[in-house]
């Protein structure tokens, strides 16, 4: 029995035919830059599909560290569960540093778990954007 390909897998297979099948033949300029945007879509989301689980399971454990409180029952299972725990999460991370609900070495947490998973989002979105606070 032959197995089905990921979704991962098809993505990465799209944007290969893309870039080395579909782009060298084709002429008109705005046409071609718009292949290579798609290719380029299509190798994000994969990006994005094969390290989404992990990425939201560490968020969603840094966040819990941060604010235990706000987390309350079981362990959610599904995706969707996962997804809307991190969602509450943020929100309550975002209430709470509106209303200066945190301590001064608290806030400097809260703060630099928003800087994490902003780092964390553009090694997904954006492998190649600077990081590095030094500006020359």
């Amino acid at each position: 029995m032959q197995q089905r390909p990921t979704k991962t897998q098809i993505l990465e297979a799209i944007a290969k035919f893309l870039v080395a099948e579909a782009y060298p033949s084709i002429s008109d300029k705005r046409l071609s830059f718009r292949v290579l945007v798609a290719a380029n879509l299509a190798n994000m989301v994969a990006a994005e599909l094969e390290s989404e689980k992990k990425v939201i399971d560490e968020e969603i454990a840094r966040l819990t560290d941060l604010v235990p409180d706000a987390v309350a029952g079981r362990a959610p299972e599904s995706e969707a569960e996962r997804r809307e725990l991190l969602s509450q999460l943020h929100r309550e991370l975002a209430a709470r540093i509106r209303q200066r609900r945190f301590s001064e070495g608290e806030q400097r947490r809260a703060w630099e778990q928003v800087k994490e998973g902003l780092r964390r989002t553009l090694a997904i979105d954006n492998p190649r954007f600077d990081l590095s606070q030094k500006i020359e």
